[in-house]
């Protein structure tokens, strides 16, 4: 099989991405948490350039338990930051395939997107760009890393950023 047929599709890696805003959007945690391999990641660096979670602050840098800690207190209806619930929508678009890392497997993919979330009368929109690691599994994909950058990351917010984006 050449490299190209081994290419995923770009209709395919949004189907992959709109799929996953759709669960998010549902409060479907348990299958968005399906999304990310185990050892996957979820990381909003504070500043684009910054290329080191470990090593420098970020707003968030999750695995997996740590994703779960935070489903589990965005499920809580006693959590006074959920209360009333937050709903959100996203929109993704302008995908496109980054590259293929032959070494590894993964699959990196961008895309850029708006979210809107409402809570307590009060609507607020977000922006920023995805890059996705993507590791190919039987029937698709799961999230190796993804990477979420705000275009303002680094201003100030009103409320604390609580859901995924």
């Amino acid at each position: 099989m050449t490299t190209a047929a081994k290419r995923p599709t770009i209709r395919t890696l949004e189907d992959f991405l709109i799929r996953q805003a759709e669960l998010l959007d549902r409060r479907n945690w348990d299958e968005w948490m399906e999304l990310f391999a185990d050892d996957g990641v979820y990381w909003m660096p504070l500043k684009e350039e910054q290329q080191d979670p470990e090593n420098y602050p970020s707003i968030f840098f999750e695995d997996k338990a740590l994703m779960t800690a935070r489903v589990s207190r965005l499920r809580d209806t006693n959590a006074w930051g959920q209360q009333p619930v937050t709903r959100t929508v996203h929109l993704v678009g302008n995908v496109r395939l980054d590259g293929a890392d032959a070494r590894d497997g993964e699959i990196v993919v961008r895309s850029n997107f708006t979210m809107a979330e409402f809570r307590r009368d009060v609507l607020r929109h977000h922006a920023g760009t995805y890059t996705h690691h993507l590791r190919r599994v039987r029937g698709g994909f799961k999230i190796a890393m993804q990477r979420v950058d705000l275009i303002n990351a680094d201003g100030l917010h009103e409320y604390n950023l609580q859901v995924f984006f």
